[in-house]
């Protein structure tokens, strides 16, 4: 499949997929989320990958939803749409995969990126990376099952983020058990793909089965009412106000309201 955000690649029993739109620091817009939908779905048919690969290019690994991927006002139905068919689809397939996933992460990692990186069985990162919770930025909860994803993970060590947003460095992840450091994400994350590949695979398979039922086991249920309130904002002034300065490059003035 030709893609135009992603770049694809097959490398004997594994797959890399490189969200590729630098010039939007790797933004997820609509057309990026379908793409990666569609490669993770390549990948699944494939017999002969076993591991995939998740990582960005020039420096970024993603800052999340694209919010200039649209010039209309963001609505409820627009809101749960997205969430419950395109970004919350992107990190389904990613747990519930019997296969692996590896992302492998630079620079900034934001919003829905960041679901997407902690979703992934192995997380390797350089000690640069910085990861910004900003969704209250422009009016908006975390999304994308990022609550879910670090309260399971961390406990409550990164509530404070959650609620109000801010952000977090590599190094604070790592000491949380979120990540491992490395010099190369990418080199290190196709090692161990390699090794991976070369392993007892069922095993591994079902190692991750047990995870998702022990970890991830009403994941679903919290991704229908994260979609279900986050929809709610849409009716906000705060939202309309957050998205407004946010396109025009200014301070939001929010009401709480």
């Amino acid at each position: 499949m030709l893609y135009h955000n992603l770049q694809v690649k097959n490398e004997n029993n594994i797959t890399i997929i490189k969200i590729n739109r630098p010039e939007r620091l790797n933004a997820l817009n609509n057309e990026t989320r379908n793409e990666l939908i569609n490669a993770i779905d390549e990948f699944e048919l494939d017999s002969n990958t076993k591991v995939a690969v998740i990582t960005g290019s020039k420096g970024s690994f993603s800052v999340g939803a694209d919010l200039f991927d649209t010039t209309g006002e963001i609505s409820q139905e627009v809101i749960k749409k997205d969430l419950e068919y395109s970004f919350h689809i992107i990190v389904k397939k990613i747990r519930y995969s019997k296969k692996i996933f590896i992302s492998a992460l630079d620079g900034i990692v934001a919003g829905a990126g960041i679901s997407i990186a902690f979703s992934c069985d192995y997380v390797f990162a350089t000690k640069r990376t910085r990861f910004i919770l900003a969704f209250q930025n422009v009016g908006l909860a975390p999304d994308t099952g990022i609550t879910y994803i670090l309260t399971r993970l961390a406990g409550s060590k990164f509530m404070k983020f959650l609620i109000e947003g801010g952000e977090f460095s590599a190094e604070y992840a790592e000491q949380n058990g979120l990540l491992e450091i490395v010099d190369d994400p990418l080199s290190h994350a196709s090692k161990i793909a390699y090794k991976i590949s070369d392993g007892p695979f069922q095993a591994y398979s079902v190692a991750k089965k047990f995870i998702n039922k022990s970890i991830y086991n009403d994941f679903d249920n919290f991704l229908n009412f994260e979609a279900n309130e986050q929809s709610t904002l849409a009716n906000t002034y705060d939202l309309k106000e957050g998205i407004r300065a946010f396109r025009e490059k200014k301070e939001p003035k929010f009401k709480g309201e």
